[in-house]
């Protein structure tokens, strides 16, 4: 990789940019977060703006503004196009606020790839930063698989934690194998590190979709390495690193690493996994079915414009209720009361929900513009990593297939634009004086910086809120949790929390409504909301709530009973008893525990279980939240029967 610029400008204009890969580490950064986190993530995206304003700062004071981005001019106006498109659905979509976040963060992605394709020519810039990527590399994946070895059973949280990274991981693993390649010495044997060890991490990750994506990439890449002539010189280094890959495969899939635990599965004991041994996360019962058909709903009904950028969390519940009010959709609606869904977990099909057929087809040109310029790059001269590049591009993009991250994570985004960058680049025409370009970069960098740090200043007043126990105080500081940030809905979710412990019902119902409107549709959130209608003695508005809430989830036997008791309650018994007919029907065990337990008490539910009436044991109450929610209004209104259902 060869500059026609001076080496010592690009030091000038580039060196702070090396340090991008620091992004990856964001995510892990502490800081003060309320129980229930929602809403859109804001550290990668501060400090990518941040970085970038530094930059470009410098740029403009040590360069004199010279920038040209005349090569990858087919991929930044395709990206422009999507970014104006995401902008405009503003003025449709239900939450704005959603609209701006991916409108900004994509237009801080161009800002990257237009730097970075400036930049990767020259080499120092370019081993600069995979140092860097390499260094945070090591640090992520090292602690993931420390903690899946010492750790005792793996739970969601780790799941979680480590499952957002393994796509990234994915795309990485040709990179550093191809620097393995090429390397000598001590910078081979760290390479080799770096990529036996981002191997290990997506293994213990348990992620499937990762899996499949970083095989499919290796493989990309060992047969394409192969197809050159350096690659039939350099087999005996290419087998042995590939052969290293297999091995640990084999060897980390072993009941070896979970003799010891059953909680602790491998990869491949999720791929096994089958309805019968875990009906929400088996490969045909996927949660992500419903995800995806909720999302086809959406396009039937919205088929040119969708229904807003990054809306498809806040609409989610609405289409679901399409969907659930066909009987034939019985089966896939049943279930998931306790989910809140953020994002549909295929890129492709969520571009397309949200920005209709006319930002799927943008979005389809864009990413033809990347395979284009990158086969015309690969067609002007073939390395061993623009070979990487198209294998890690490849990985992200089947990954995104299956994916809830993709693009919607700003640090797994930077790494496929890092890939595309150093596959399209291929020489640097005369740079050209683009300070207009640079302030529109300033403006959206700005835009992203001021957004996320109002995100930020939104969850931090939340958890003060939260942890406070003065109930003004922490109605004071919620409230401006809101004014930072209206889209958050956990603001709300705890607002209602502390007034309807407070007892000030009507308030905590019009909070409730509100976490319910921003996304947090669960059947439990409804529970509370029905609550607190009846304790507020507004018993029309308590029907009104269950009878949306049996809309969106008709297949619940837990809201199918809530409803139940309220038509008894108000006398309309008649009606009543279709709605605990239908529970019955769905399941009849669940639902006369929910009766008994809503009528007259957890004790007395827990005693007809052990006597074979109902569920044996009021842990396998569906949902657990529900169980919560419910014990939470007996107790107002039996003080009496204030007690721990532990051991029950």
């Amino acid at each position: 990789m060869t500059s026609n610029l001076p080496s010592e400008q690009f030091i000038k204009r580039f060196s702070l940019l090396a340090l991008w890969p620091v992004v990856l580490l964001t995510p892990l950064v502490p800081f003060p977060a309320p129980s229930l986190l929602l809403g859109h993530p804001w550290k990668p995206e501060l400090f990518l703006a941040l970085l970038l304003l530094a930059v470009i700062t410098s740029f403009f004071i040590k360069a004199k503004g010279e920038f040209s981005f005349a090569e990858i001019k087919p991929v930044t106006i395709a990206m422009a196009a999507f970014i104006i498109w995401s902008g405009t659905s503003i003025f449709w979509a239900v939450s704005p606020n959603s609209v701006l976040h991916h409108t900004f963060v994509w237009a801080v992605y161009l800002v990257f790839f237009a730097l970075l394709s400036n930049s990767l020519l020259d080499r120092r810039f370019f081993q600069n930063s995979v140092y860097v990527l390499g260094v945070i590399a090591l640090i992520i994946s090292i602690n993931c698989v420390i903690e899946y070895v010492l750790r005792e059973n793996i739970d969601s949280t780790f799941g979680f934690r480590y499952g957002r990274f393994s796509e990234v991981w994915a795309a990485l693993i040709p990179l550093f194998f191809a620097f393995t390649l090429r390397s000598k010495g001590l910078t081979m044997a760290l390479a080799m590190a770096v990529t036996l060890l981002l191997w290990l991490a997506v293994l213990f990750s348990t992620s499937r979709t990762s899996l499949a994506a970083a095989v499919g990439g290796i493989g990309i890449f060992i047969v394409s390495f192969l197809l050159t002539r350096q690659g039939r010189t350099q087999f005996k280094k290419l087998a042995l690193v590939g052969g290293m890959l297999l091995i640990l495969g084999i060897v980390t899939q072993l009941p070896i690493f979970t003799a010891q635990n059953d909680s602790k599965g491998t990869t491949f004991d999720r791929i096994a996994t089958t309805p019968e041994t875990d009906p929400g996360n088996s490969l045909g019962q996927n949660i992500r079915i419903l995800f995806a058909n909720v999302g086809v709903e959406m396009l039937r009904q919205n088929p040119l414009v969708g229904v807003g950028a990054d809306n498809f969390g806040v609409e989610f519940n609405k289409y679901r209720a399409a969907l659930s009010a066909k009987s034939d959709n019985a089966t896939l609606v049943t279930g998931n009361e306790d989910a809140i869904p953020e994002r549909a977990h295929n890129e492709y099909l969520q571009v397309a929900v949200e920005l209709g057929i006319v930002g799927a087809i943008i979005f389809a040109v864009f990413l033809i513009a990347v395979f284009w310029l990158g086969a015309k790059s690969l067609k002007d001269s073939i390395n061993v990593y623009k070979l990487a590049a198209v294998a890690g591009i490849a990985a992200f993009l089947f990954s995104s297939l299956f994916s809830s991250f993709s693009f919607r994570l700003v640090q797994n985004g930077v790494v496929f634009f890092f890939l595309t960058a150093l596959l399209t680049t291929k020489r640097l025409a005369k740079p050209l004086a683009n300070k207009s370009f640079l302030a529109v970069a300033i403006v959206a960098c700005i835009c992203l910086a001021l957004f996320s740090s109002l995100k930020a200043a939104s969850q931090y007043m939340t958890y003060r809120g939260e942890a406070s126990k003065e109930i003004a105080a922490s109605l004071a500081d919620l409230a401006k949790a809101e004014k930072f940030d209206n889209a958050n809905a956990a603001v709300n979710y705890v607002a209602a929390s502390k007034l309807f412990n407070d007892t000030r019902y009507g308030e905590a119902a019009s909070h409730f409504q509100a976490a319910i409107d921003k996304g947090i549709g669960t059947t439990a959130t409804y529970s509370y909301l029905i609550s607190a209608h009846s304790l507020n003695g507004d018993d029309q508005s308590a029907l009104n709530s269950a009878a949306t809430a049996v809309k969106k989830f008709p297949y619940s036997p837990f809201l199918l009973t809530r409803y139940y008791v309220l038509l008894e309650k108000t006398g309309k018994s008649d009606e009543a008893e279709t709605y605990f007919a239908r529970a019955q029907k769905i399941d009849a065990r669940q639902a006369e525990t929910w009766k008994i337990f809503i009528t007259e008490g957890a004790r007395l539910a827990a005693e007809a279980g052990r006597k074979g009436v109902g569920i044996p044991l009021m842990a396998d109450l569906y949902p657990q939240d529900g169980l919560y929610a419910m014990l939470a209004e007996r107790q107002i209104l039996h003080p009496e029967e204030r007690y721990t259902l532990l051991g029950q």
